[in-house]
């Protein structure tokens, strides 16, 4: 249904019927834009309690009723926040057959969080299936509690509250409210000094989220060192005022307003998500069939919905530019839906736009570039069959080597080259692809690359032997970019 817009020069109103009323102020340029709303929780306990019903507030000149929405708890655990969680899933699992996980490559050990000791949680392995949830984290400056060859056979026994990281405290607290009994953390999970161990699970971490019943997301951790079910400054930003409105000489109690929580306007708002910053997180996110996300609010994304605990979705604000048109913005639900139905030109779209949002993450070791991303790339191959090399598709080759850096992003140091100059994978920062197609203008003439495709750990090497119109150019550089 299409939004409801009156307003002035001055500002501007925005409304659906049943959803709040988004207001903003053209002058003042992207922001404030906030949003009225009744509070759903308070709402429904009101209404349970007596039958006379809400008083109805009627926006000017015709616009859509004041809808509900649910303020954001300083509280990322709050009892209300576990049943919207609670029902998110079983909405899912009851509604959306596109959603089931998809095993191929079990992981060797799980933590058993019905297991013995006096904490009820042990490493266990063995299981040929079982439903499990998985964790995206990050690990920041200090070591976390690891498995190795030394402590292995103790936590085949049981571990210890007191031995978990606190991200893994509170991973263990979420995983048992939604009744799931086994964890799977990286690091507690694979034998971090057992190389041969490491080399067998790594390579199979995109489809162990992939198969995951369930991903949380520790998206404001910087380590896991740090609790995710705390309050947080990124939670206040959107915190609601109560409005003191009345209609009709009788007060209305529950009428709330707060800055609008889109994802979009997060940078504007100095809400920051250090693991959206990391390279190797990307593909967690974006594999996982369900995911979970506590951050500014607490969301849930899958193949069909895309949720948070504000009672919008993620991106409602109406007054800015669709999430399709913005270019380099994390969009886990295109993904998914790209699985599901789409055709291959706009998988190489999609494709080079995950490539923008991958190459301005971080990543600790350059010898990473080509492995942090291989997943989706595996995944795509196998659902358009199209080859894979070094970063680029066979079937949009020539798009794809008009690539450029953008100059204005921070530099991503990843030390000695270890790609082809033509490859994005050499760029050291965020990596943009020219939108004029220049099929008709050039031709592949041979192509010999090793190392760079969908099997291998690279890095990649070789060289493109192209044919083309050319051209005199006379190229004047100042001395900035001379250094360069």
């Amino acid at each position: 249904m299409e939004d409801t817009l009156i307003g002035t020069p001055e500002a501007q109103c925005r409304a659906r019927p049943g959803g709040p009323i988004f207001l903003s102020w053209p002058q003042a340029g992207l922001w404030p834009h906030v949003e009225i709303f009744w509070d759903g929780d308070e709402t429904e306990v009101q209404t349970s309690q007596s039958p006379k019903p809400y008083p109805s507030l009627q926006s000017v000149k015709g616009a859509s009723l004041v809808g509900k929405a649910y303020r954001i708890s300083p509280q990322p655990n709050a009892v209300a926040i576990q049943k919207r969680v609670q029902d998110w899933i079983r909405n899912c699992d009851e509604t959306h057959t596109d959603c089931r996980p998809v095993v191929q490559n079990f992981p060797a050990r799980l933590l058993d969080l019905q297991g013995s000791g006096a904490d009820g949680i042990q490493l266990v392995q063995g299981f040929a299936s079982v439903e499990y949830v998985a964790l995206s984290h990050r690990w920041g400056d200090k070591p976390p509690c690891a498995t190795t060859t030394d402590n292995i056979a103790d936590r085949m026994s049981s571990i210890s509250w007191s031995e978990l990281a606190e991200t893994f405290q509170d991973a263990v607290v979420v995983t048992r409210q939604i009744g799931i009994r086994y964890l799977w953390i990286d690091c507690l999970c694979i034998i971090q000094n057992d190389i041969l161990d490491w080399k067998k699970e790594s390579v199979k971490m995109g489809d162990i989220y992939r198969g995951a019943y369930l991903t949380i997301a520790a998206s404001l951790t910087s380590g896991d060192d740090d609790k995710f079910l705390r309050p947080s400054r990124e939670r206040e930003v959107y915190a609601a005022t109560r409005l003191q409105v009345s209609f009709r000489e009788e007060a209305i109690p529950d009428l709330w307003i707060r800055t609008i929580h889109d994802f979009r306007l997060h940078s504007f708002y100095g809400v920051q998500e250090p693991l959206a910053a990391r390279g190797w997180t990307m593909q967690e996110r974006v594999l996982s069939p369900r995911l979970l996300s506590y951050t500014s609010a607490v969301t849930f994304e899958c193949t069909e919905a895309a949720v948070c605990e504000c009672g919008n979705g993620l991106f409602p604000d109406p007054h800015y530019p669709p999430i399709h048109m913005l270019q380099g913005l994390d969009n886990k639900h295109a993904f998914l839906n790209l699985l599901k139905k789409g055709n291959i030109k706009t998988m190489y779209a999609l494709w080079m736009d995950m490539v923008t949002i991958y190459t301005g993450r971080h990543l600790s070791f350059n010898s990473d570039r080509h492995v942090a991303i291989l997943s989706i790339a595996k995944v795509l191959a196998d659902k358009y069959g199209d080859e894979y090399i070094a970063g680029m598709w066979r079937g949009d080759l020539i798009n794809s080597l008009c690539w450029y850096r953008d100059d204005s992003s921070p530099t991503i140091h990843l030390g000695p080259r270890q790609a082809p100059s033509w490859s994005w994978f050499s760029a050291q920062g965020r990596v943009f692809r020219q939108d004029a197609a220049v099929e008709a203008y050039c031709e592949v003439m041979s192509l010999d690359v090793q190392d760079g495709g969908i099997n291998d750990s690279g890095p990649a090497r070789g060289s493109i032997t192209l044919r083309a119109q050319a051209v005199t150019m006379i190229l004047h550089m100042n001395k900035t970019c001379q250094g360069r």
